[in-house]
């Protein structure tokens, strides 16, 4: 038992050494990056995922999404943060009037602004980013391959009116129904069996 011990530490220290240099690798440094050959785990990073196109405000430029990929679906519009991303390499500044897919983190009460492997400029069908080297391929593919790994495809409301709401027609007024009939049988059956068993 005694020879076991420091055999069994050892063998601990590998696997722990091991699974560190593992997830080192897999988090491919400090820089967060849209992995597409690996989605699922490098959309963890990113908070959202929208596209739509891009246009010009006061304040600087914003995405009018289209659809949501991750995220919560709203109509409003998402800032493209600008800045400096130190060592990790930023995209460039999408033109306004453009059609692009970002991948976006959450920094503060805004978004970080995107690396260059999270937002794809969309033109005639193609998505490309500003990764090197680009990755390019067809925008259907692209959003194919975000939706299956994220399983969300919204589309937010145009307005307040196409949100969601009751409707008392096709909805509430049949279900209400259904609950009066299914309480009315009930009381029946409660009748039946007092006159069955009286205590």
């Amino acid at each position: 038992m005694g020879r076991a011990a420091p055999a069994l530490a050892a063998l601990a220290l590998t696997l722990a050494a091991a699974l560190a240099g593992g997830s080192a690798t897999a988090q491919d440094g400090p820089c967060p990056r849209l992995d597409l050959a690996d989605l699922r785990f490098s959309l963890a990073e990113f908070d959202v995922v929208v596209v739509g196109e891009v246009a010009a405000r006061a304040d600087g430029l914003a995405i009018l999404p289209e659809v949501w990929l991750k995220g919560a679906a709203s109509a409003g519009a998402v800032p493209l943060a600008t800045g400096d991303g130190g060592e990790c390499p930023l995209a460039a500044t999408p033109p306004a009037g453009a059609r692009a897919l970002a991948a976006l983190r959450r920094e503060g009460t805004g978004f970080a602004p995107p690396p260059a492997s999270a937002l794809f400029v969309i033109a005639d069908g193609v998505a490309v980013n500003g990764a090197d080297p680009p990755e390019r391929l067809p925008e259907a593919e692209l959003i194919a391959r975000i939706r299956a790994a994220t399983g969300q495809y919204a589309v937010p409301a145009a307005a307040p009116a196409e949100g969601a709401s009751l409707d008392w027609a096709r909805v509430a007024a049949p279900v209400g129904g259904a609950l009066l009939a299914i309480f009315a049988v009930s009381l029946v059956l409660m009748r039946v069996w007092h006159r069955i068993d009286p205590t």
